[in-house]
């Protein structure tokens, strides 16, 4: 239980940087995919980070601070909700943070993957 708290604290401080990030950053975008992912089952188990800007999401639950890179990562792109894999290669778009997340949680690899 006590991995699970840890794991919920990480998604709390992440929403509290976005938030204080100046508005050009379209924080509340990111902020919107966020708070959804944390409604899903599956995607509130896994440890969430920023890199690059992008929210992205971590299998590794064993040590917060080492992360998989094999989970799609979420950010605005030219105002539009995008999905990618972690090298930027391959991007989704989508209209509402509803359908990234969704396409997100759809694409997480089988933890036996990892």
């Amino acid at each position: 239980m006590a991995e699970q708290e840890q794991i919920k604290a990480v998604w709390i401080s992440i929403r509290k940087r976005l938030s204080e990030q100046p508005a050009h950053f379209n924080s509340s975008k990111t902020i919107a995919m966020l708070d959804l992912c944390l409604e899903s089952d599956e995607l509130q188990l896994l440890v969430p980070y920023v890199s690059l800007g992008r929210l992205c999401l971590s299998q590794n639950t064993n040590k917060i601070g080492h992360y998989t890179y094999d989970c799609p990562c979420m950010y605005i792109n030219k105002n539009r909700y995008t999905v990618s894999t972690y090298d930027n290669l391959n991007k989704w778009f989508f209209d509402t943070p509803q359908e990234a997340v969704d396409y997100v949680r759809q694409n997480i690899p089988p933890t036996d993957a990892v």
